[in-house]
């Protein structure tokens, strides 16, 4: 469907926009080795990866989701160092048609 890819596109570009901002500095709130960050998010809400993109700068963009509806956007870099993006409640996932290769 032409709107989940829309709303996708908007979600993913706000994320990048974000992205430049809070990925410059490893020191930075947010940030840590990949590793860490997908444990913690794991063991304190129970999200796991449900998406995955790579960016043109060789970032690497993960949607993690807790069956609960948490959620939260994390970007990696090319040397492992990950930042939170955002981060929120009540996601739903929308599914595409059967067929649809758009």
């Amino acid at each position: 469907m032409a709107i989940i890819k829309c709303v996708t596109t908007a979600f993913a570009l706000a994320g990048l926009a974000l992205v430049g901002a809070t990925a410059s500095s490893a020191n930075e709130a947010g940030c840590d080795a990949r590793s860490k960050i997908l444990s913690a998010l794991d063991q304190e809400y129970k999200e796991a990866p449900v998406g995955i993109g790579l960016t043109q700068t060789g970032r690497v963009i993960e949607l993690l989701v807790s069956k609960k509806g948490s959620w939260t956007l994390l970007a990696t870099g090319p040397t492992g160092m990950s930042c939170l993006i955002a981060a929120g409640e009540n996601w739903e996932a929308m599914a595409l048609p059967v067929g649809d290769k758009s």
